[in-house]
């Protein structure tokens, strides 16, 4: 049978492929990486072919595409070049020159031979990019131990001055060797020329400390020893070879009970946990298990993420963008635009800072790209910023259990053991918790299980054994071993390693050339995002040069594309470095970052990391800025007590301005403890009139903040006294609004309103500022107190205006809150919600969780809209909340939690919770809301209210806030006795009118019409009770429900005999259908349909065709 024509392929140096009638080509790209692969790995799964050459892609679709290549290949070479079906290999007519290196005995024109596949990189395929670098240093160390066995035996041969000559060849191609150190040391001691070997340590000692900071191994130091003394040196051993195999271990061993674990966390749709120290094996275990999930989205953090808010979420959007071909919406590219500038829309320029709504927007945009995903892995969690964990597990926190049809997928992340920041542990400690994430703390590897793994690395039993003992388990230690053995060094007198894990990586970065090791050492103090071009403007190097280096870099399995192959790795570098060296490579990095447009934060880090202080401040005052615009205002002030520290340090009169900015900064959030802390500094700082006045008036916001309306005067009194005559007109306006603060804190509702239009008629001739929109806001805030909200509207909406217009987002936050509380009291509680979300991520966009302020004031406006679940969870957030900066929110959230629950029927604990907050101290203006509450409770026991009222009516006093005496006199019109009732509705339909209180006014007609129809006057019932329905269009009731204004309308109707009535008990039906099912916690759906007295009388009304009552009177 005739033989198939021969084919060659050429894979050292530059690849080619020669046909059998000579013509030649020049594979690239995806064929050529095709063809290498098969050539050094023989027959493989198709699978795994499609998998390796289009990770992106599902199984079927990267499937498709090998099919679509196979085809091409053999149009564009002319011939079958692979053959196989499910398994494929190079066709048997096929030819490789890189068989004859790897056979028994190459000889030394094949030892010669160039780099495997010189030139070629798979930067854009991280997984061929790694298995390029572990095969290029698999043929490098092939090389070096047949070098090694050639010296060898030029001296067994008896030929030392041959074996001498290799030796000092070996040692001028790589003169960090400490092996080949040692060869040389040996042959010269063998030919007496012991003086000269020592003087080759001494070159070694002096190398190895100048460049890599570390010391000789162990067994370099024993030969020196030995020749010193003139001993006898055995005769040299023949080297067995240790196969190297794929430093990624075939299997992964040692990890069963691991992956049963993850398995059922994976069953229960758990947020799956892993720890470990570095390199115990995390990532591996991941990827093994993720993989045998499904299809895998891979993101990571690095060191410096921490730096830059929103770092690790940028990296994670290109990452999750890039792979599924997401097409985000307009409304989406333009808020992205701030993190991500190429999503502009175009003739657009990226946005400048961020929108209102950025959490909402990156969430929406990376579940787009989840939307294929069976799972997502988080590497490195220990490295990301804070925006970035508080945005991604407000996405993941949302969804529960993970993997649902429609929902999110499974999540899997790892971290280092005790690394994890303390924000981020409380995250996932919370979650454990709850049952709804699995910890596992990855431990290091049996004996047995180490054994094993070195096994399937093929290294020798009898060293395997050594190996494993001095491991400890831990499996990169192994990995280095083997590494070391490979290469032909790492192996003392008993056959061991060095015991350290950092000496072994030392050493094979001892074997590295000059350009090499300063291309590593910078990439190294870069940490993240290094490239060649970076590297080399840094080293100031020819690009050409670094280039080479890099590719080096690769070859020995320190770099992986534009990242270290492991973080250990970077470390190792980072401890060689001398500090000279290291502070003017920080500076490099600096000045490079500084051309390249970086984060002003990782720039003033370098610059301190450099020992230049001073260069370093005015970055972090960018840094400041850029944070603040990020909306993260804790970040903010961390770069001004840096920035305030250099500046104190070097004498330098901005430091009092960046600690009182940094007070500034932290008055926009609610940690009382930190906002005190940063005052302190401020006021030990003041020295001149103007410093001193400006440290109390930021004691006094405290003080305010905290309901201490006493000391909170004192403070502004006495900054008003430190500023005496000077002119100062904006702190001096700041200073009286803040008094009016306090005035009205007090209850001295004139004084307050005196000192506040004061404060506002210095500050307007100043022009748009945030001093005039605080001034306006506070006013409003008091003029609100005095119920005249219509006209407080108007000053909230003038300084939610100044805000916007000056950018200024965290004030705004502060007073979109207020104006959603004035909206709310005026019945626009649709307006007011739409307000407090607003406020909510303006404001919460810093804080690590949202604010209990905001729980608080999220779950009121729920109520007040009949969404009871929603209200109940904000009171629940409000309480499990650690920071109460008032001293007396937690008892006050738990009074209106009590009044929820009194809603929803379930009396004994809302009892108990509301009982809870009249012990305590919340000021007597919200206690009284409490008596309130305790009252209606009784109402709907059917049990005597006069008590709960009575004290109601002495907190409510002789000059009660009319929409608190409103909410009291709906809660008396409840009475059974019809005058009682009729007078209280009439008092509370009065004083809604004339303060302008629309959703007051609804309650009160409604609970009027009732009076009015248990007193036989039905046609005036139902008047009001249309009323109260037309006003519904409008208004949310105050102190009732939707579903009683349409049971009271159905009540008056259906006595008048109006044939509407039937309509209006469907809608009353529709209500509590809605109500029911969407808006009350399912573990009290009972109690809410058997207790809640409009509940149960629309129930029965449904049933019989008739209302039997409200309540029993």
């Amino acid at each position: 049978m005739k033989e198939p024509p021969t084919w060659r392929l050429f894979v050292l140096g530059e690849p080619r492929l020669l046909a059998p009638d000579g013509r030649e080509t020049r594979p690239e790209g995806k064929p050529l990486a095709l063809l290498a692969y098969l050539a050094l790995e023989g027959t493989v799964p198709r699978s795994r072919l499609a998998g390796l050459l289009w990770p992106e892609r599902t199984e079927t679709a990267a499937r498709n595409n090998l099919v679509q290549l196979l085809r091409r290949m053999r149009i564009t070479f002319g011939g079958e070049l692979i053959t196989g079906q499910e398994t494929l290999s190079l066709a048997p007519s096929i030819e490789v020159d890189v068989r004859r290196l790897l056979k028994d005995t190459p000889t030394p024109a094949e030892l010669a031979a160039d780099t495997l596949l010189a030139g070629v990189r798979f930067d854009d395929q991280l997984d061929l990019a790694d298995w390029l670098a572990v095969q290029r240093e698999r043929l490098d160390a092939r090389r070096a131990r047949e070098m090694a066995r050639a010296v060898t035996r030029a001296e067994e041969a008896g030929d030392l001055g041959g074996a001498l000559v290799l030796a000092r060849r070996a040692l001028a191609l790589d003169p960090l060797s400490e092996e080949t150190h040692r060869r040389l040391m040996r042959l010269l001691y063998l030919v007496g020329a012991s003086s000269e070997a020592l003087d080759v340590y001494a070159e070694l000692r002096e190398r190895l400390q100048g460049e890599l900071r570390t010391e000789p191994m162990p067994e370099t130091r024993e030969l020196v020893a030995l020749i010193e003394r003139g001993g006898t040196i055995p005769a040299a051993r023949p080297i067995s070879p240790v196969p190297l195999a794929p430093l990624q271990p075939p299997a992964l061993t040692g990890r069963e009970r691991e992956l049963a674990r993850m398995q059922q966390a994976w069953d229960r749709g758990q947020f799956i946990i892993i720890s470990g120290a570095p390199g115990m094996g995390k990532s591996r275990l991941a990827a093994d298990f993720a993989a045998s999930q499904g299809r895998v989205l891979w993101v990571e953090a690095r060191p410096g993420d921490s730096l830059v808010p929103y770092t690790t979420t940028i990296r994670s959007l290109r990452r999750g963008l890039s792979l599924s071909g997401a097409d985000l919406p307009l409304e989406l590219r333009r808020p992205l635009s701030f993190l991500l500038p190429e999503l502009a829309p175009p003739g657009e320029t990226p946005a400048m800072t961020a929108d209102a709504g950025l959490h909402s927007v990156i969430q929406y945009a990376f579940a787009l790209c989840l939307t294929d995903v069976d799972v997502c892995v988080f590497d490195d969690m220990q490295f990301a910023d804070n925006a970035s964990v508080e945005v991604g597990f407000d996405l993941i926190g949302a969804v529960f259990p993970m993997g649902q049809p429609g929902g999110l997928p499974h999540f899997i992340a790892m971290h280092r053991e005790n690394e994890l920041p303390p924000y981020t542990a409380a995250i996932f400690e919370r979650l454990v918790v709850a049952g709804q994430a699995d910890w596992t703390d990855l431990a290091p590897l049996s004996g047995a299980a180490t054994r094993q793994l070195l096994t399937s690395l093929n290294v020798p039993a009898d060293v395997a054994d050594g190996l494993a003992r001095a491991s400890g388990g831990h499996p990169l230690f192994v990995l280095e071993g083997v590494r070391a053995l490979a290469s032909g060094g790492g192996i003392g007198g008993s056959g061991g390693v060095s015991p350290k894990l950092g000496q072994m990586i030392g050493d094979r970065l001892a074997r590295l050339s000059k350009v090499a090791l300063h291309a590593t050492r910078a990439s190294a103090v870069l940490r993240r995002d290094f490239t060649p071009e970076l590297v080399a403007d840094m080293l100031s190097a020819p690009l050409l040069e670094v280039l080479g280096a890099w590719d080096e870099l690769e070859a020995a399995q320190i770099l992986a594309g534009e990242r270290f192959h492991h973080d250990l790795v970077a470390e190792a570098v980072l401890e060689g470095i001398p500090p000279t060296v290291l502070r003017l490579l920080h500076r490099a990095a600096a000045r490079v970052l500084a051309d390249e447009g970086a984060a002003a934060a990782r720039i003033a880090w370098h610059w301190r990391q450099g020992g230049q202080d001073l260069e370093a401040a005015p970055w972090l005052l960018q840094a400041r800025e850029a944070a603040r615009a990020s909306l993260r205002l804790r970040e903010a002030a961390a770069h001004l007590e840096e920035a305030a520290r250099i500046f104190e340090a070097q004498g330098d009169p901005r430091a009092f301005g960046a600690w009182r900015q940094r007070a500034e900064d932290l008055a926009l959030t609610d940690d009382a403890e930190a906002r005190q802390a940063s005052v302190n500094d401020v006021l030990e700082r003041a020295t001149t009139p103007t410093e001193i006045a400006q440290a109390w008036l930021l004691q006094a916001g405290l003080f305010s903040a905290r309901n201490e309306g006493a000391r909170a005067e004192s403070a502004v009194r006495r900054g008003l006294l430190a500023l005496g005559d000077h002119d100062e007109s904006e702190l001096r306006a700041n200073l009286l609004g803040d008094l009016g603060t306090a005035l009205w804190t007090q209850g001295r509702l004139a004084e307050a309103e005196a000192a506040l239009r004061e404060a506002v008629t210095v500050l307007e001739p100043l022009g748009p500022s945030s001093s005039l929109a605080g001034g306006l806001s506070n006013l409003a805030v008091v003029l609100d107190h005095q119920d005249r909200h219509r006209e407080a509207e108007g000053l909230h909406r003038r300084a939610v205006e100044i805000l916007t217009g000056l950018g200024d987002l965290g004030h705004l936050a502060v007073i979109l809150r207020n104006l959603a509380v004035c909206l709310s009291e005026l019945g626009d509680v649709r307006g007011g919600l739409e307000a407090l979300q607003r406020s909510v991520t303006l404001h919460d966009a810093d804080s690590q969780d949202t604010s209990a302020v905001s729980h608080v004031l999220l779950g009121i406006t729920h109520a007040d809209l009949g969404e009871y679940g929603s209200a109940v969870q904000h009171f629940e957030h409000a309480l499990s909340a650690e920071l109460d900066p008032s001293g007396w929110l937690h008892d006050y959230a738990r009074g209106c939690l009590g009044e929820v629950l009194v809603t929803l029927g379930d009396f004994g604990r809302a009892e108990a919770l509301l009982r809870a907050a009249e012990a305590s101290g919340i000021p007597n203006s919200y206690r009284g809301r409490v008596h309130v509450a305790l009252a209606r409770l009784a109402f709907e026991r059917g049990q005597d209210p006069a008590a709960a009222l009575e004290q109601a009516e002495a907190l409510v006093g002789e000059a009660p806030r009319p929409f608190a005496l409103g909410r009291l006199r709906l809660v008396q019109a409840l009475s059974c006795e019809p005058a009682q009732a009729h007078a209280a509705a009439r008092e509370a339909l009065e004083t809604a009118r004339r303060h302008e209180l629309g959703g007051l006014e609804l309650g009160a007609h409604t609970r009027l019409a009732r009076a009015l129809s248990r007193a036989g006057e039905i046609q005036q019932a139902l008047l009001h009770a249309e009323q109260a329905a037309h006003l519904l269009d409008t208004f949310e009731p105050a102190e009732l429900s939707r579903g009683e204004v349409l049971l009271t309308l159905f009540e008056a109707q259906q006595a008048a005999g109006s044939a509407d009535a039937v309509a209006t008990l469907q809608r009353a039906g529709a209500w509590l259908e809605q109500t029911t099912e969407k808006h009350v916690p399912p573990s009290l759906k009972e109690a809410f349909l058997i207790h809640n007295t409009v509940a149960r009388a629309i129930t029965q009304a449904q049933q019989q065709g008739a209302l039997t009552g409200l309540e029993s009177c």
